[in-house]
């Protein structure tokens, strides 16, 4: 899985903090995520509730709440083909909240406008604003940004929403390494996966893959599929470190 890295996304998300005033006080302003978990299954349980399914009428993805308690992050390019609201002046989206019922976390089937309210092509992150829930739902917890970029060899989780139906999925795994993309990429083409790509081919293809530039990137061991983009990479404290996205695969 690649996903902007902490010290990347942690930039980013500071420098929304200071454009939109994420603390701005808020009807629906809830509070941060409980630290100090005992179990996987407890972190699960915590940051859940935080994540959330968009829907564009071309496709889905994942996001999840952050700040204040009225934003969503996401990839932008789950939203990028999002219809454009004369109203509203902006793109919108549709947004489904899940709650735990018994045993099981499941989908609310009333979904509420998300407006799209900040985007960064290069980073690959946008903003969604909501204003309402589902009736008789409760504010969803925020997720925060963890203090420190995450180790090699940490523990981390992912929780997406596979394009397979399974939503809310959960992966662990670790913290493999840090690089950038798709610099990270042209080692293959140097070392021979891609003998007889000359350089001018070479430039082209890094420059599909990253039109806006590069960025820096972690890889972790969380098994992602198409749906879980735009979805939180947390460490074991529930804590936010990465943004998952996607590659293309050919």
């Amino acid at each position: 899985m690649l996903v902007p890295s902490e010290s990347e996304t942690n930039e980013h998300m500071r420098s929304i903090a200071e454009s939109v005033d994420l603390t701005e006080p808020s009807d629906l302003e809830s509070a941060p995520l409980a630290t100090g978990v005992n179990s996987a299954a407890d972190l699960v349980a915590m940051v859940r509730p935080s994540v959330v399914l968009i829907r564009t009428p071309f496709g889905s993805g994942t996001g999840f709440v952050y700040g204040s308690g009225r934003y969503i992050v996401t990839n932008n390019h789950v939203i990028q083909d999002a219809p454009w609201d004369n109203q509203a002046k902006c793109q919108v989206v549709k947004i489904h909240f899940g709650s735990s019922v018994g045993d099981r976390f499941q989908l609310n089937p009333e979904a509420v406008w998300g407006k799209v309210h900040r985007i960064s092509r290069r980073k690959d992150l946008a903003v969604i604003e909501f204003q309402s829930l589902p009736p008789g739902m409760d504010r969803p917890p925020s997720l925060s940004l963890a203090d420190t970029p995450p180790r090699e060899g940490a523990d981390c989780y992912a929780i997406g929403m596979p394009a397979a139906g399974f939503l809310w999925t959960v992966r662990s795994g670790i913290i493999a390494g840090h690089d950038t993309f798709p610099g990270g990429l042209e080692n293959q083409f140097r070392l021979g996966t891609g003998e007889g790509f000359d350089e001018k081919r070479r430039a082209a293809l890094m420059k599909h893959l990253a039109p806006e530039g590069s960025r820096e990137i972690t890889l972790s061991t969380c098994g992602i599929n198409p749906g879980d983009s735009g979805g939180p990479l947390v460490d074991s404290s529930g804590k936010l470190v990465a943004v998952t996205f996607a590659v293309p695969s050919d």
